[in-house]
């Protein structure tokens, strides 16, 4: 079980209950290799200090080493079928 957590890595509230919205299988390991994706980068919601320091260690401006990044941190959680970046965007399915 895992928070969900939207695009922007806020926690997602279930509009009736006020409680936060829970996932589980694929979607659950989906959002956990999100959230290390924003912690390396220091994008920790519940604690902006968690993660590298970005003057030592960000993500790298090249794509082919950017998805490497991206993917060494994925395939800790699963095994995506691919994994691409286009104009600035990384997209993995």
């Amino acid at each position: 079980m895992s928070i969900s957590l939207d695009p922007d890595g806020n926690i997602q509230v279930n509009p009736i209950t006020g409680l936060s919205i829970q996932v589980s299988g694929q979607q659950a390991l989906e959002e956990q290799a999100m959230s290390e994706c924003r912690c390396e980068q220091n994008g920790n919601f519940a604690d902006p200090t968690y993660g590298r320091d970005a003057l030592v260690w960000k993500l790298s401006q090249s794509n082919i080493d950017r998805v490497a990044d991206i993917k060494r941190i994925i395939q800790k959680y699963y095994e995506p079928n691919s994994i691409s970046a286009e104009n600035n965007t990384i997209t993995v399915k």
